[in-house]
């Protein structure tokens, strides 16, 4: 019976050994992948480009609008400033 018990735990200990491993191995490889892909690609912006100020009457006007929300000007694309 002692051996029975011993030989279960063992084999818990190397299973959950062998998952922790598998997940590390997993993560790392994603890691590897994601930086890979980074240097090939270059950096990425991801910021939202923030609210901008009217050229004619200062106002702040969300980064999509098209025109001002107070005179009426046409506004720049934030994007393409870039």
């Amino acid at each position: 019976m002692a051996d029975l018990v011993t030989f279960f735990i063992f084999f818990v200990v190397i299973i959950f050994s062998a998952l922790l491993f598998g997940g590390w191995v997993i993560v790392s490889l994603f890691k590897g992948v994601g930086k890979v892909a980074g240097l090939i690609l270059g950096p990425v912006n991801w910021r939202i480009p923030g609210p901008t100020g009217c050229t004619e009457c200062g106002k702040m006007n969300p980064p999509w609008a098209k025109f001002c929300r107070r005179c009426g000007r046409p506004q720049p694309d934030p994007l393409s400033a870039r």
